[in-house]
């Protein structure tokens, strides 16, 4: 896919100009190379939320939801977190979140700053609207998931030895 502009990435409105509101969607070619050009900030997040390890949710990122892709999705809870950087805030995403709103979604919006900064708390503000939304038994937090593919530690526990 050719990419307009100065290095720039199309916007996620595809070229349909503000809001996005026109007929065509979003292809599996656009949604792919968002996915292969996360910011930062939607690394970090997505290095808590892959492979069930957030709470033992599933979560997709850069997913397709009628003419919009939203970062990253919860399908059980209808959940859409949105990480934005400067160019964000404006009316177009107003009128994103309407018409996720109006779907049944629930939009949290967080800058790219927070998320890198403090991981914890946009994390713990995420749990807690899980909460809000019907999900039982969610435990605290712990700080970090393991990188060891949720193996943890190595532990020989006769001789209390730890590897």
């Amino acid at each position: 896919m050719a990419v307009r502009g100065c290095g720039l990435l199309p916007s996620p409105a595809c070229g349909r100009g503000a809001g996005g509101e026109g007929r065509r969607v979003p292809g599996p070619t656009f949604v792919r190379m968002l996915r292969s050009n996360q910011t930062k900030a939607e690394q970090c997040l997505w290095y808590h939320f892959r492979a069930h390890r957030f709470l033992g949710l599933k979560f997709k990122r850069q997913q397709q939801c009628g003419p919009y892709v939203a970062d990253f999705v919860c399908m059980a809870f209808k959940l859409v977190i949105e990480v934005d950087g400067g160019q964000h805030g404006s009316e177009v995403d107003a009128r994103r979140d309407v018409w996720f709103r109006r779907e049944g979604y629930r939009v949290l919006r967080f800058w790219n700053h927070d998320v890198l900064g403090n991981t914890g708390a946009v994390l713990e503000t995420v749990r807690e609207v899980l909460l809000e939304l019907g999900l039982v038994d969610a435990p605290a937090l712990s700080p970090d998931p393991s990188p060891a593919s949720g193996r943890g530690d190595r532990t020989v526990a006769k001789r209390g030895i730890v590897r």
